[in-house]
């Protein structure tokens, strides 16, 4: 896990009561940005400021609006780099799944990605779906989002569910090169 700090600006923006209790936590607004620019459908800077700030986004000033904008933005351009340069991504939590608080924010950060992703789906299955839905089966069964029989034998099979969650920050690479390797080059 890299080291976040650099962030601490942006995670104690999310998490101040101004902004509102729908407003995603840092780990969550990660996963929700990495899935938004691994998406083939772009979203612009400012949706993603209002869906990752939820409904206490009509209430926030200029200033704030501002503030978190420049913040998200510095995470953005940091999980691009990551991803262009072709590094495993690094995720703002410890893998470590025998500790539960390590599972809660893996499951939260796999949650926030799906909820991204759910939102362009059609495009994300338009080039592929069989191998998308394949990439993508560590962070559906980590999300808990789904309720089916197959997951839940995943999930309950400790060995290859841990051995799929380690095998999340490569599959995020592999999922950016499928959309952007022809437009990159």
């Amino acid at each position: 896990m890299n080291d976040f700090a650099e962030f601490s600006k942006l995670e104690a923006l999310l998490n101040d009561e101004a902004v509102g209790e729908e407003c995603l936590s840092f780990i969550e607004a990660h996963a929700y940005l990495s899935a938004s620019i691994i998406s083939p459908r772009q979203t612009s800077a400012e949706q993603l400021l209002e869906e990752i700030v939820g409904e206490g986004f009509a209430t926030l000033d200029a200033e704030r609006k501002s503030e978190l904008q420049a913040e998200i933005s510095g995470l953005t351009k940091f999980i691009e780099r990551q991803l262009l340069a072709g590094e495993a991504l690094d995720l703002p939590l410890e893998l470590d799944m025998d500790d539960d608080e390590n599972f809660e924010d893996l499951e939260s950060w796999c949650f926030s990605f799906m909820e991204k992703h759910l939102a362009d789906e059609d495009a994300w299955f338009e080039q592929g779906g069989d191998e998308i839905a394949q990439m993508l089966l560590p962070v559906v069964a980590a999300s808990g989002i789904f309720e089916d029989p197959e997951i839940d034998n995943i999930r309950q099979d400790k060995d290859l569910f841990f051995n799929m969650i380690a095998d999340i920050p490569e599959l995020m690479i592999d999922l950016y090169v499928v959309f952007h390797e022809k437009q990159d080059v």
